[in-house]
């Protein structure tokens, strides 16, 4: 189904309805006009009559009907009130602010973006208050990190040069436009220029808080203007919405999510033949079917590209009207069933709908208690997990006993037997000479591989929608099958792609100047974390085979890239309660607030995860040490050299505190696993979730109070962030266990210990460690434990002494053995800090 153009405009004056609040903070002049008492009972407050102003200068004449929606949201006529409603519904406003920016006394008030996390409450009360800089996005840290307010004059010159430079985007996308311009390509567009240079600006901050974004307010105010525009609603009914909406009980969208199960095996299920190209091939392939679900859905429905929330990590979330209910069923249906025929139940799509009430967008006067609207996007969560519970039952009765018959051909020895990567059988497999054996492939591993190559040098997304294909009851041969079946077509270039596509997608801010503005297709940026190590010359694996420069480096090669021990650090992280911050965190969970949330999360994972990778790979040269499996949503997944891997996951930890305000309560917890390059694959990432999980399990104390998370767990041990490190080493460091090993690891590469103190001290910790588990058995969480003292406390420091053949080094961890008296955890961090030494230190076999 098309996205007619009523629905369109819809979206577009949602989009638009408060950009005069951009030009108004500008400077933008309209004082004259505005003393008229005509224009003021028109368009009631003067950032209206701005939005007037610019649709009629940049909106093309085929999409004036949006301008006139957006200009007069505040005095709509009878076809624009549904307008009106979507922007109170999307900032949960009871009423409207008796005042607004167009009082004088407006300079008291600031006009920064205030940080979303400093709204953010969970256990700990919010940070101070800190703002972010107004900037186009980019990633760099003094456009995403906030900081106090800045001057009004500075504030005010940073806003003219964002309007400027708005107006100068609008301008050529108007030009490019034309007369026949594709309204959806101009809308994904205008969305996308958007986010670009208003992510960074209050929606409003006279009255309210100023913590959701211009863009954020816009997106989810054009999503339910589209949900909206066609509602059959009585006349009395439309009275009341716009009177008081939250005292109506009418149902007014539908929350709509999407969940795909099964992600984890499938990604990681595979052997290592081929696994460094197929593993980010398989990876990236779980993205693009994330969102060609959301737009089939999107499409299927008859709704606009704004209507999407979000999509990423194997999730999306969209709004839909009351009357999509019945076609999602049949799209469950459908989509179960395609899935099922390309995947054989490896991949399932939970969708299901929450039923959204006009009270459901806005909290009653001194109510307690989570947001109605974060409630239902919890309740939404809940059907989402009890509809996994019951994969594919919403298929016919022959394909669901289908699922318990057993298939294939059988016959591992024939050409037609099962695929030696992803171990399923298909119809047909090609034999591939991996090194100095012959590997069978089915088509759709090797097309994973061919995506995992193409990815290397990839500057540049192209999407084409199409109708999709009817499914042929057969194993997809190529991921490109599968998608085509979803009506969407997908490529990668490293150059600008040429005309004939729907919508274009920069990975980096230099591609968007180089593709330009079309009619007929859509630009925007894309935040990929593309990080793949390349070999810079001609490598030759210990199995034989052959790579050539510019590939990317294999597993093996990634660890002997290694400092030390010849390792590949496997690393798995993720935000810590993170369901928890939707569902309870901010009182005020509106629609755009929690919008706003989504993309701050998103733009941390998805983009400076990226970014910080990027800069590390450079740095260390040689083509890189560190591989992105993935990284979206709020977690990630890298492999690498190992301790490369370690200090990734660190400077991750870290930079999230200034990214987050510093929020006490807004961290992640990393799980590190060191294994053989041969290490099956699926194990090694198993391992990691294992360590991931101790590190988030195990409590600790501070203050007298429990916590869990905020941990990292590394050589099977699970320590506090604080407690392993942080902050770049000191020359000399005892706190944490990065700081000791550093300190211990020069001692003995200088000479100034025996390296035999590092296997003395980690026996020590070894004796310790039994002893704490056997009291672990018999205590309870009611207290904090005791110090437990042994004798390994005395025979460490003794060591310490004895061992150090310097004045210097003795000087170097003097300090050590009185920290050890006074810190219960100090064998912990000690234990930790002399394995981690003596792996950093280990000589190569030769």
């Amino acid at each position: 189904m098309t996205v007619d153009l009523r629905t369109v405009q819809a979206a577009l004056a949602g989009l638009l309805h408060d950009i005069g609040k951009f030009a108004q903070r500008a400077g933008d002049q309209v004082s004259a006009e505005w003393t008229e008492g005509k224009t003021r009972q028109d368009f009631k407050y003067q950032h209206a009559l701005h939005t007037w102003h610019f649709v009629n200068r940049y909106l093309p004449k085929t999409l004036r009907q949006a301008g006139i929606w957006a200009a007069y949201h505040h005095r709509p006529p009878a076809d624009g009130r549904f307008l009106q409603l979507a922007d109170r519904l999307a900032a949960g406003e009871r009423r409207e602010d008796e005042a607004q920016e167009d009082d004088a006394d407006q300079a008291r008030r600031h006009p920064q973006l205030l940080s979303i996390f400093c709204s953010a409450e969970l256990d700990a009360e919010a940070p101070e208050k800190r703002y972010l800089p107004l900037n186009p996005l980019r990633m760099e840290q003094q456009v995403l990190e906030p900081g106090p307010p800045r001057p009004e004059a500075e504030v005010q010159q940073a806003y003219a040069d964002l309007w400027q430079a708005f107006c100068h985007q609008m301008e050529d996308l108007g030009r490019a436009f034309g007369d026949d311009g594709d309204p959806q390509a101009y809308l994904e567009t205008l969305q996308g220029l958007l986010l670009r240079y208003t992510w960074c600006i209050p929606s409003a901050y006279y009255q309210a808080t100023p913590d959701v974004s211009l863009y954020d307010h816009g997106r989810m105010t054009g999503a339910l203007a589209a949900v909206l525009v066609d509602a059959d609603l009585p006349e009395a009914t439309w009275e009341r919405l716009l009177q008081e909406p939250a005292a109506v009980d009418e149902e007014l969208a539908l929350l709509v999510g999407g969940d795909l199960s099964g992600v984890q095996d499938f990604l990681y299920t595979i052997t290592n033949k081929g696994a460094t190209s197929a593993l980010r091939g398989r990876s990236f392939y779980l993205q693009l079917l994330t969102e060609a679900l959301a737009r089939h859905v999107l499409r299927a429905l008859g709704l606009p590209v704004t209507c999407l929330i979000y999509a990423g990590g194997g999730n999306f979330f969209l709004f839909a009207r009351p009357s999509d209910r019945e076609r999602l069923e049949g799209l469950r249906r459908d989509l179960s069933a395609l899935l099922y025929d390309h995947h054989r139940g490896d991949l399932y799509l939970a969708l299901e709908a929450e039923p959204l009430r006009a009270a459901d967008f806005f909290r009653a006067s001194g109510e307690q208690g989570p947001h109605p609207f974060g409630q239902k996007w919890a309740d939404l969560g809940r059907r989402l997990a009890r509809a996994k519970l019951r994969r594919f039952a919403e298929l016919p009765e022959d394909r669901l006993k289908a699922l318990f018959k057993p298939e294939g051909t059988g016959g591992q020895e024939q050409e037609d037997g099962a695929c030696q990567v992803c171990g399923q059988e298909h119809p047909v497999v090609i034999k591939e000479r991996v090194g100095q054996e012959k590997v069978r492939k089915c088509g759709l591993c090797r097309s994973f591989e061919t995506l995992g190559k193409d990815l290397r040098a990839a500057r540049f997304l192209a999407f084409r929608f199409v109708e999709p294909a009817p499914p042929a009851g057969g194993r997809a041969g190529s991921w490109q099958e599968v998608l085509r079946h979803l009506g969407l077509e997908v490529s990668l270039s490293e150059k600008a792609p040429g005309t004939g596509h729907s919508l274009v997608l920069a990975l980096d801010d230099r591609g968007l100047g180089e593709v330009g503005f079309s009619g007929r297709t859509a630009l925007a940026r894309r935040y990929l974390v593309n990080i793949t190590p390349r070999l810079e010359k001609p490598y030759q694996a210990t199995d034989g085979q052959a790579f050539e420069m510019g590939d990317i480096k294999p597993f093996e090669r990634l660890a002997k890239d290694s400092s030390g021990i010849e390792r590949l650090g496997v690393l798995r992280m993720d935000m810590d309660n993170l369901g928890r911050l939707f569902a309870e965190g901010l009182r005020d969970a509106t629609p755009s607030r929690l919008a706003t949330l989504s993309l701050a999360i998103s733009l941390y994972f998805e983009g400076w995860v990226g970014e910080l990778a990027r800069l590390r790979n450079e740095q260390t040269g040689d083509g890189g040490r560190l591989y992105a499996i993935y990284s979206g949503g709020d977690d990630l997944f890298f492999v690498g050299a190992w301790d490369e891997v370690v200090e990734l996951a660190r400077q991750i930890r870290a930079d999230l505190r200034w990214y987050a305000a510093g929020h006490p309560d807004v961290h992640a917890s990393a799980g590190l696993v060191l294994v053989d390059s041969k290490y099956p694959l699926a194990r090694a990432a198993q391992a990691a979730a294992d360590a991931e999980d101790r590190a988030k399990t195990r409590l600790w104390w501070k203050g007298g109070r429990p916590y869990r998370k905020d941990a990292v767990a590394f050589l099977g041990q699970a320590l506090p962030w604080e407690r392993f490190g942080l902050e770049d080493c000191a020359p000399v460091g005892l706190d944490t266990a990065h700081a000791l090993m550093h300190t211990l690891r020069d001692m003995v590469e200088r000479g100034q210990a025996e390296r035999s103190l590092l296997r003395l001290l980690i026996d020590l910790y070894g004796r310790y460690a039994e002893a704490e588990r056997a009291r672990a058995e018999s205590q309870t969480a009611d207290s904090p434990p005791r110090p437990l003292w042994g004798p390994w406390h005395w025979l460490a420091a003794y060591y310490l002494r004895r061992r150090l053949k310097t004045n210097d080094a003795e000087a170097r961890v003097g300090g050590l053995r009185d920290q050890m008296v006074a810190d219960p955890l100090a064998m912990e961090t000690i234990g930790l800090a002399a394995r981690w030494a003596e792996l950093a230190t280990r000589a190569r076999e030769t």
